[in-house]
């Protein structure tokens, strides 16, 4: 995890940069058993972060980045500021089946005899599994 931070931290702040410098002035971060949790030593760092809508947004990106189902969580030593008991996981599945059920992408599977496969709802896929060559 350690090795993929920076990025992942770069891939948010391309997206949304406030949130990228909130993930950047955190302590830690770790990802274990499907569960990202950045760690702050202040509970001011991650206040904005908490909000159910920036919280599904975040779960998006790092879902999409890490390429697996994960739930963000934030802690703060000696504090019960920043607790995410939001599902925002849930979320972001509920959103993929929204679009898996979609009439467009039903239609186009009948079309092409085809099957849905991987659901992405970020803009772009970019991480440390995949690395996207841009010709600038």
């Amino acid at each position: 995890m350690r090795e993929h931070w920076p990025d992942f931290v770069s891939y948010v702040q391309e997206r949304i940069k406030w949130m990228g410098a909130a993930l950047n002035s955190s302590s830690s971060a770790r990802l274990e058993n499907g569960v990202l949790t950045v760690n702050y030593d202040e509970s001011v760092d991650c206040k904005l972060l908490e909000s159910k809508a920036n919280l599904v947004r975040l779960t998006e990106f790092a879902m999409d980045f890490f390429q697996e189902e994960l739930k963000v969580t934030f802690q703060v030593p000696n504090s019960s500021a920043c607790s995410t008991d939001s599902d925002s996981a849930g979320a972001v599945r509920q959103e993929r089946q929204k679009l898996a059920h979609d009439s467009l992408v039903l239609a186009a599977v009948d079309i092409f005899n085809g099957q849905v496969g991987d659901i992405r709802v970020g803009p772009r896929f970019r991480g440390p599994l995949h690395e996207e060559k841009v010709d600038e």
